[in-house]
């Protein structure tokens, strides 16, 4: 499901639903036994956020992963990209393309099936953006 999310290729989606089909049984008769695969359940039925963060050239992105290691957002993926080298990244995932390091800050882009929201160098409203709840 994280793959669908970086590539938005629908062959890794298609294998994380074939692989969820076949342990399908036992996840309805013993969910706890399998609880990493209950993440996989999960993350198909909701959302996934994707979140691409730009730093300058030798600059740190340090205080934006200090707010997600303390603010509990699931369902989401994570990029992080120097500054420059973000076209690089744009042939793997196009989550990457065209991002970049705003004013020389680390810049926050908070996605949802590749539409990006402003871009953000405010890592209090990058959390605010990911917490918020899509609409229909």
């Amino acid at each position: 499901m994280r793959l669908h999310a970086w590539t938005g290729e629908d062959r890794f989606r298609a294998a994380a639903e074939r692989l969820l089909d076949a342990f399908g049984e036992r996840l309805r008769g013993q969910p706890g036994v399998l609880s990493e695969m209950l993440l996989a359940v999960e993350a198909k039925a909701w959302p996934m956020r994707e979140l691409v963060l730009v730093r300058p050239a030798g600059g740190t992105d340090e205080a934006f992963l200090q707010v997600l290691r303390e603010t509990f957002v699931p369902h989401r993926v994570v990029l992080r990209i120097e500054e420059g080298k973000a076209d690089a990244w744009g042939r793997w995932t196009p989550l990457a393309a065209g991002k970049v390091a705003r004013n020389g800050q680390t810049t926050a882009y908070v996605c949802r099936h590749g539409v990006c929201q402003l871009p953000t160098t405010d890592p209090a409203a990058m959390i605010a953006q990911l917490k918020a709840r899509p609409t229909p």
